[in-house]
C-alpha cells in the first residue's frame, strides 16, 4: 500500500512538471529574442523547442536526421492536442490526396472533409539570415501557450511543420563567428569561408538535383512523409530597399504551373501584407524582384508538385548588430520597383531610420501567423485544390502529349541515366521498367528500359525537368525591355546530365512494372597484370 501511494505521488509530481507552462524564450535565454547583439545558438534553439514540446500537448518534435556535419534537423509539429493524437492519420490523408489519380471523387471528398491542412515553414537556409531561427522560439511558445480563441480554432483546422533551420551547419558557423568578433571591427562581417562545405551560399539551388543531405531531408518531408499543401520559406535580403517582400511574386509565370498555385500564394501573401499593415509594419512590397519561373529553389520546386510555395524576404541587419538607414540610401531600381516611392505594390514605404534584429523577428512573426490564419480558415479549399491540381495533372497526361518519356539503357553514359531515374524517384515520380524488349511504334528498346508516364500528379514537374526550357519574353509595357530572369533559365535534367530522353505518344504496355530503384547498368571490369580497366562511360 505504501509503495502504491508513493508511486501515485511521484506520478502526480511528474504530471505537474510535464504540464507546467514552458518558460518564455526570454526566460530561457536570459535576454529578449531579437535583442541587439544577442543570438541564440542552434543548440539553444533546439533545446528550447524540446522543452516546449515536453511541456505542451500542442507541440511535438519530428526527427528528420542529421546535416552534413552531424547537426540535428527537426520539424516542430504544431497543432491542437486532439490533432497531435492523430498525426499518422492526417499524414496518410495528405499522401492519398497527393496521389489523386488513385482515388475516386467520393473517396477524395471524404478525405477532404476529415483531413487537416498542413503547412511547412522553413527557416535559415542561408545561414546569415538568422532572424527566422530566432523567431521560431517565440512563435512556438506563443502557439503552445496562447488562449486566444481565434488561434485555438486555427489549431483545430491545420498542422504547422516548422523547421528552425534547413542549413544548421551554416547557422552554427555564422553564430559562432559573430559571437567571436563582437566588439571588434569585424562585428557583423562575413566569415572568410563558406557556410556550407559543398554548396557554399546557394544550397537554395539544390532542390532539383538533391545533392545535399539537407535538401534530401526537406524533400522527404515534402513528398514522402507529410505531403503539405503549403510551403513557406523565410529569407532575408539587402538592407536598402523594402523592409519585407511577400507574395504575389512578379512575372514571368512558368507556363506549366497550375494557376491555383499563384492564386493561393496571392491569397496568403495579401493577408500577410494586411496584417503587417495593421501592426504598423511599413515598407512591405509585393509583385517585385522575385519571379515565378525558376524551379531550382526550395519552395519553387513545390509549385510543379501542386504545393503552394511562398517566399518572404526581410531586410537584413549586420547579423544581430543594428543598422541605421538614411532615407537617402533607400533605393528601388529592381523589377517591379523602379523607384523607392509609393506604388500600388508598395503602398506604405518605410521612411528610414534604425533597423534591428527585433524588427526582423516582429515582421516574420506577423507574417507566419497570417499564413496560419489564411490556411486554417480555408482548410477545405486548400485540401480540395491540392487534390484537384493532382487529379487534373494526371488526367492531362492521359490526353495530352506526351504520354511518356523513354530512357533507354543504351546511353553514352548509362550511369548518368540511372542517376537521373534515381533522382526522379526521390522527387516522388512514378517510374516503370520493361523486363523485355519494348516496341513503341517502329522503335524497339532493350530490356531494362525505364518508362516515365506523364499521367501522374507531378506531370508539370516532368514537363519542366525533362524538356528544354525557353525563358518567356515578358515586357512591362509595349516597346519596353524584356524582364530579366531572376535566376538561370533552364533546369533540364537530360541536358545537365547528358542523358538521351525520348518522348512518346504511344500507349504503354501493361507489362511494365513499377520500380523503387533504377536498373543500373552491368559493368565488366577487365583485369590485367597492372590492375583493372574501368570504362569511363560506366564509372
Amino acid at each position: 500500500m505504501r509503495d502504491k501511494l508513493l508511486a501515485m505521488i511521484v506520478g502526480l509530481l511528474l504530471s505537474t512538471v510535464v504540464s507546467a507552462a514552458p518558460p518564455t524564450p526570454d526566460e530561457f535565454l536570459g535576454h529578449p529574442v531579437g535583442a541587439e547583439r544577442k543570438l541564440a545558438s542552434y543548440a539553444q534553439v533546439l533545446s528550447y523547442l524540446r522543452q516546449v514540446a515536453a511541456a505542451s500537448d500542442r507541440v511535438s518534435i519530428d526527427e528528420q536526421g542529421e546535416s552534413t556535419l552531424g547537426n540535428e534537423m527537426v520539424a516542430v509539429v504544431l497543432t491542437s492536442e486532439a490533432n497531435q493524437r492523430n498525426l499518422d492519420r492526417y499524414r496518410e490523408i495528405a499522401g492519398r490526396l497527393a496521389n489523386a489519380d488513385q482515388l475516386t471523387a467520393d473517396e477524395a471528398a471524404l478525405l477532404i472533409d476529415e483531413g487537416k491542412a498542413i503547412a511547412l515553414v522553413t527557416c535559415t537556409i542561408h545561414s546569415t539570415e538568422v532572424g527566422c531561427t530566432q523567431m521560431a522560439m517565440e512563435f512556438v511558445h506563443d502557439f503552445a501557450t496562447t488562449v486566444d480563441p481565434e488561434k485555438l480554432a486555427w489549431m483545430d483546422e491545420m498542422i504547422v511543420l516548422l523547421m528552425p533551420s534547413i542549413n544548421p551547419d551554416g547557422q552554427v558557423m555564422v553564430v559562432d563567428w559573430y559571437n567571436e568578433h563582437l566588439g571588434t571591427e569585424f562585428e557583423g562581417g562575413q566569415m572568410p569561408w563558406l557556410y556550407h562545405h559543398y554548396v557554399g551560399h546557394d544550397n537554395n539551388r539544390d532542390f532539383y538535383m538533391l545533392t545535399q543531405k539537407e535538401s534530401r531531408i526537406v524533400n522527404q518531408v515534402l513528398y514522402h512523409r507529410w505531403f503539405p499543401q503549403v510551403f513557406l520559406d523565410e529569407h532575408q535580403m539587402g538592407s536598402t530597399g523594402p523592409r519585407m517582400f511577400v507574395p504575389p511574386q512578379t512575372d514571368p509565370l512558368d507556363p506549366e504551373i497550375h494557376s491555383l498555385i499563384f492564386r493561393q500564394a496571392d491569397l496568403i501573401g495579401t493577408n500577410m501584407s494586411f496584417r503587417l499593415e495593421e501592426e504598423g509594419h511599413t515598407g512591405v512590397g509585393h509583385n517585385m524582384i522575385f519571379d515565378s519561373y525558376w524551379p531550382g529553389g526550395t519552395r519553387n520546386t513545390a509549385w510543379w508538385k501542386n504545393v503552394t510555395g511562398l517566399l518572404t524576404e526581410v531586410a537584413s541587419v549586420r547579423i544581430a548588430t543594428p543598422i541605421q538607414v538614411d532615407a537617402s540610401e533607400l533605393t528601388g531600381g529592381r523589377k517591379g520597383l523602379p523607384e523607392y516611392t509609393r506604388r500600388a505594390n508598395f503602398p506604405s514605404p518605410w521612411p528610414g531610420g534604425d533597423w534591428t534584429l527585433r524588427d526582423i523577428v516582429d515582421y516574420e512573426l506577423v507574417a507566419t501567423w497570417a499564413l496560419v490564419e489564411t490556411v486554417a480558415e480555408n482548410r477545405t479549399e486548400f485540401l480540395r485544390n491540392f487534390y484537384r491540381m493532382a487529379d487534373e495533372a494526371a488526367g492531362a497526361g492521359m490526353t495530352d502529349s506526351p504520354s511518356a518519356w523513354i530512357v533507354s539503357p543504351d546511353q553514352h553514359d548509362p550511369v548518368a541515366a540511372g542517376r537521373m531515374v534515381e533522382l526522379l524517384l526521390e522527387h516522388g515520380i512514378r517510374v516503370y521498367a520493361s523486363d523485355r524488349p519494348l516496341q513503341l511504334g517502329m522503335t524497339i528498346y532493350p530490356a531494362g528500359t525505364h518508362v516515365i508516364p506523364a499521367a501522374q500528379p507531378y506531370r508539370a514537374f516532368l514537363l519542366t525537368m525533362l524538356r528544354p526550357q525557353r525563358y518567356p519574353e515578358v515586357v512591362p509595357y509595349e516597346g519596353g525591355p524584356i524582364y530579366p530572369p531572376y535566376d538561370v533559365t533552364s533546369w533540364s535534367l537530360p541536358i545537365a546530365l547528358g542523358v538521351e530522353v525520348v518522348e512518346t505518344d504511344q500507349s504503354l504496355p501493361e507489362t511494365l512494372r513499377r520500380i523503387e530503384a533504377p536498373i543500373w547498368p552491368e559493368v565488366t571490369l577487365d583485369e590485367g597484370p597492372g590492375g583493372y580497366l574501368i570504362p569511363h562511360s560506366s564509372d
